[in-house]
């Protein structure tokens, strides 16, 4: 012990919720007395995505002569634990050069229409609890019954419109299915692209590169985003056409 201090380091790798042994070596006393040592982790540095233990535990060795000549010694507060989190930052689907919102086109042909179209968007796999619909709200899970969005204004013949579900956080790394269905009833004479024999696929994959303490993500190149639903219009029944009378002019 030099000057009050000594420091030991452990090196070893430590696997995901492994716990290792920090052995100070062997400290010799002379003399009785009541003896207490502060306990830190040192660590100077700020590892992406880590949180070291900050706290400060105290060991008390008690020295005292048993009258037969030797000194015995009692140990409090001994083998206390540090315990370091790492947590990678989370990553949002609008976030700066991010890979934009989850959307899907509507697009009507046929005829124009006024109607307004109801899309359900909901997590097929993936855990909803690593995914916020509020970057400043960690309460904000995405909703197990999903999350609807509605068109508005009216479409004319082969116009589109964007449905955009709004920006979405992840928390973990893991590949995140969502399913979109248009829920809406067609009327007469429309087919409408609803129903999950209909529904789309995107897939976004979260990773952790290198475990370098910042989440990424991208759309899979498969279930891509911003998949098409198409509306169309086609009038039924049939108009019979009575020729005019023939006349032949001399």
């Amino acid at each position: 012990m030099t000057e009050g201090k000594t420091i030991t380091t452990i090196s070893e790798n430590f696997d995901a919720g492994d716990t290792k042994n920090v052995d100070f070596g062997n400290i010799t006393f002379n003399k009785p007395g009541v003896y207490v040592f502060d306990v830190a982790e040192n660590n100077q540095k700020s590892d992406g995505g880590w949180t070291y233990d900050t706290n400060t535990y105290q060991i008390t060795v008690t020295v005292e002569d048993n009258t037969e000549g030797e000194l015995v010694a009692e140990v409090e507060g001994n083998d206390p634990e540090f315990i370091n989190a790492y947590k990678p930052n989370e990553v949002s689907t609008d976030d700066p050069n991010g890979i934009g919102n989850i959307q899907v086109t509507k697009k009507v042909e046929g005829n124009a229409t006024n109607a307004a179209f109801n899309f359900k968007l909901t997590l097929e796999s993936g855990n909803e609890i690593s995914v916020l619909t509020n970057a400043d709200d960690p309460t904000s899970t995405f909703p197990v019954d999903g999350i609807t969005k509605v068109t508005d204004g009216e479409f004319a013949d082969g116009d589109t419109k964007t449905v955009d579900f709004g920006a979405l956080t992840f928390t973990a790394a893991g590949d995140y299915t969502f399913k979109v269905v248009e829920t809406d009833t067609a009327p007469a004479n429309w087919t409408y692209a609803s129903g999950d024999a209909n529904a789309k696929t995107i897939t976004i994959h979260v990773t952790d590169p290198e475990n370098g303490g910042q989440l990424v993500a991208s759309y899979d190149q498969d279930a891509v985003n911003n998949p098409t639903f198409t509306n169309s219009y086609k009038a039924n029944g049939s108009l019979d056409v009575m020729p005019r009378e023939l006349r032949i002019l001399k």
